[in-house]
């Protein structure tokens, strides 16, 4: 008598989890053709060509064209970067200046600039060895990181203005 509860608990686990597997798998899917749809119609509509930067794919362009809207509301790249928080907030008391993470900006926007930024170090030679020369110029990893990103807002910036892919050789 022990050995029937016994298999109807494990008959239960296993029931479980092929009904979390089957919906996992779905959403898989689901992502799946989203990301299609995005890749070879959404994104050609716009015009703009942010999945020529290394490190930025297809969700992420969708994330950060979303997320912004018209670049032209920003009249600058450091307005640009206090939006999406790449640009650090200044804050003073008692005479001394120092500078913290900003607070107030587009967080969704900030999370794909620091993903980006991640996969770009990891990927793209240019970035790796500007995130290099951060490291031995004496700065922390997050440091150096959030200067790699810094620099890709600028560089996205640039790009929606223009309307032009990214080129290698003219960062170069």
């Amino acid at each position: 008598l022990q050995t029937q509860p016994r298999d109807q608990d494990l008959a239960l686990k296993a029931e479980l989890i092929r009904q979390l597997s089957e919906e996992l798998l779905a959403n898989l899917e689901r992502t799946r053709r989203l990301e299609r749809l995005l890749h070879d119609q959404l994104l050609p509509a716009t015009g703009q060509k942010l999945e020529s930067v290394p490190g930025i794919g297809t969700l992420t362009a969708a994330t950060i064209l979303g997320e912004i809207g018209d670049v032209r509301r920003f009249p600058t790249r450091h307005a640009f970067a206090k939006y999406n928080g790449t640009a650090p907030a200044s804050k003073s008391t008692g005479g001394r200046q120092r500078h913290t993470a900003r607070r107030g900006c587009n967080h969704r926007l900030k999370r794909a600039l620091w993903q980006s930024a991640l996969s770009a170090v990891r990927h793209d030679p240019l970035a790796k060895a500007y995130y290099q020369r951060r490291l031995t110029g004496g700065l922390s990893k997050v440091d150096a990181i959030k200067r790699v990103a810094r620099r890709m807002s600028d560089m996205i910036y640039a790009m929606l203005r223009t309307g032009e892919a990214y080129d290698r050789k003219r960062l170069e």
